[in-house]
């Protein structure tokens, strides 16, 4: 998933019930990918529109789910998500038990703060007020290769994830979600 995901945003809140209700001993891998890659120029009009229309119906449709539609008249927005993904790497090298609080972090900075989590200020940011040091997280930060950065677990995510996904957003009754996971899920998860 991808911390800046519209739709992860979205079923956050099934996602940590789910993950709430599994066995302590069963390990889920949080796999981090990339939806766009890096780029510093301004995101074009009819993405900003297509975007704006897709939080639009996420509102509208997941019960509960809120934007902050301020953030594309605050900032510039960037067809990029890479340096989010980074940052929740950095995360897991330096505080492994953290990586799903910096992942919340950026997702509530983005939807709801209206803070542009493409932006590298933005991301040491959130990464000091989770209690780690801005320079050694900017240090992290950097040694994560642009490109590559996700691509070992963006695979995996390719490979065995998808199917999970498609099940998780076209069956809506709380019963089948975790049925279609549980099924999905034993090539993913191991015991600890």
């Amino acid at each position: 998933r991808d911390p800046m995901c519209s739709w992860c945003w979205a079923f956050r809140p099934v996602w940590t019930d789910l993950c709430d209700q599994l066995p302590r001993d069963l390990n889920v891998p949080r796999v981090v990918g990339g939806l766009a890659p890096d780029c510093n120029e301004p995101m074009s009009p009819d993405m900003r529109l297509k975007l704006k229309g897709i939080w639009q119906t996420i509102q509208e449709r997941v019960s509960g789910t809120q934007f902050n539609f301020a953030f594309w008249e605050k900032c510039t927005p960037r067809r990029s998500t890479s340096n989010a993904c980074r940052a929740a790497l950095a995360e897991v090298r330096l505080s492994p038990a953290h990586e799903e609080q910096m992942i919340h972090s950026i997702q509530h900075a983005y939807h709801l703060d209206a803070r542009n989590p493409s932006d590298i200020s933005t991301l040491v940011d959130l990464a000091e007020a989770s209690g780690l040091d801005r320079a050694l997280f900017l240090l992290k930060f950097k040694a994560q290769p642009r490109r590559r950065c996700c691509m070992k677990r963006s695979t995996l995510h390719a490979v065995h994830l998808s199917a999970v996904f498609r099940i998780w957003w076209y069956v809506t009754p709380w019963g089948y979600i975790r049925l279609a996971l549980a099924i999905a899920m034993p090539r993913l998860c191991s015991r600890r």
